[in-house]
């Protein structure tokens, strides 16, 4: 499970009163959630005041994502790249 849902389950807040928060809609959150929107710093601040975590430990887990989503574009290009060898 993401981190940041896991953090927000633990917390007990709602996904709405968390948006609300941030100033953004639930749509906009989820998408936070899932690591398809970056975490910008005021949000992380935001956060980590609402879930009660070190705002460090929020942008810990953006560093990770875009990590992991770097190494998925890399292995996508590669795979392509052979795939078209094959031709």
């Amino acid at each position: 499970m993401n981190k940041l849902r896991q953090a927000r389950i633990n917390s007990g807040l709602k996904v709405k009163k968390i948006a609300s928060e941030l100033k953004i809609t639930r749509s906009h959150y989820y998408n936070l959630e899932r690591g398809i929107t970056k975490i910008t710093d005021d949000k992380a601040e935001i956060l980590a005041k609402l879930l009660n975590i070190p705002k460090s430990e929020v942008k810990r887990w953006e560093n990770e994502r875009i990590y992991k989503t770097s190494n998925w574009i890399q292995k996508e290009v590669r795979r392509i790249i052979k795939k078209g060898q094959a031709y």
